[in-house]
């Protein structure tokens, strides 16, 4: 059964966090949680590659709810690593001020001897929704004075050195992220994709997160591997999680059931799946029936991965079945054959 990704919260104790003023996230309650964001990306000389390119990659590939661009202290190229060179999409001067916020690490003494370029960190960080930071990235933050009170993680080999340096900070270490509910850090380098993908099944849910994942034959991320702190905003972005399962549950398509089987018809199109959440019942056989009427690659295989049933290959207009007994209840997800679209089971005990 796929991990949900939620905290066990009731909504007094949101509300109460809400009247009391504490700081909460930039989706306030009148905005469309499901919004599109924008994920500005800080480049710069000397930082490490895959600290700004592996949270690149979660974000492009997790659809259309993600908007990333890059942005720099100039528009002048940046080398990365001694190799790699990226023109930034913005200089800090006409940059927008992004929904989510990642600073990777590197050599950040780069970005922290900048004025001018931690002065537009602090002001964006501040206007953000989400900020996160990749290894030494964490040291940037820091310097912005937002982690005091917070807790927070960063590269192994450095955990001592930012200890030291922000006493009023709780530094966690062996752990890929710490998410305070506005502010995440990561460990090194190979964290940050966990961080992103943490982002996304926080925002849009497992199962988004675990497509993304999966696109990215990424096998090593562990839904909520890192150190989540109950918060304010992490209870409110709980509720919301729970209100988006609620609202799923309440337009999924009812199977219909003969002959002591439940049955539900499925159409594989360019666009997707539709319908795209469907209402089983435990312990009753099942029959999925898919029918390809598009001609893209990606519906042409279906999986059902955590029910344990065989891929099953697709044909234009040649309708396909598959057969199981879904045993337990839980939200189990169905994805074509580049997990790039998918849809859910839900199924009751």
């Amino acid at each position: 059964m796929i991990w949900i990704g939620r905290l066990a919260v009731s909504a007094l104790a949101v509300a109460a966090a809400w009247f009391s003023g504490a700081e909460t996230p930039a989706n306030s309650a009148g905005e469309d949680p499901g919004r599109t964001r924008t994920v500005g990306i800080v480049v710069y000389d000397t930082m490490e590659i895959l600290d700004f390119a592996g949270p690149g990659e979660v974000f492009a590939a997790s659809g259309d709810h993600f908007e990333p661009f890059t942005v720099a202290e100039t528009k002048e190229p940046v080398l990365s690593q001694g190799f790699v060179r990226l023109v930034p999409d913005h200089s800090i001067a006409d940059s927008p001020m992004p929904d989510i916020l990642v600073i990777p690490g590197g050599g950040t003494r780069a970005l922290r001897g900048s004025e001018a370029m931690m002065a537009w960190i602090d002001k964006a960080a501040r206007h953000a929704e989400i900020v996160m930071t990749v290894c030494s990235g964490a040291y940037v933050l820091a310097e912005t004075g937002l982690l005091e009170g917070k807790e927070a993680t960063t590269w192994y080999g450095a955990i001592d050195r930012f200890r030291q340096a922000n006493p009023k900070t709780v530094v966690h270490e062996n752990v890929r992220f710490v998410d305070n509910g506005k502010l995440i850090t990561t460990a090194g380098v190979s964290a940050g994709i966990d961080g992103a993908l943490h982002v996304v099944a926080k925002l849009f849910g497992a199962d988004r997160a675990a497509e993304t994942a999966a696109y990215m034959e990424y096998d090593r991320w562990v839904p909520n591997a890192g150190h989540v702190v109950d918060s304010p905003e992490n209870r409110r972005y709980a509720l919301l999680a729970d209100e988006r399962l609620k609202a799923e549950a309440g337009q999924a398509v009812q199977a219909q059931v003969k002959d002591g089987v439940q049955v539900a018809r499925i159409a594989a199109h360019d666009g997707g799946f539709e319908p795209t959440s469907i209402r089983l019942a435990a312990g009753l056989p099942t029959r999925l029936i898919f029918e390809r009427t598009g001609r893209s690659i990606c519906t042409a295989r279906v999986k059902i991965p955590e029910l344990g049933v065989e891929p099953l290959e697709l044909e234009t207009g040649v309708p396909r079945s598959v057969e199981f007994t879904p045993a337990e209840a839980g939200r189990y997800r169905f994805a074509c054959g580049m997990d790039m679209m998918g849809g859910a089971l839900l199924v009751e005990g």
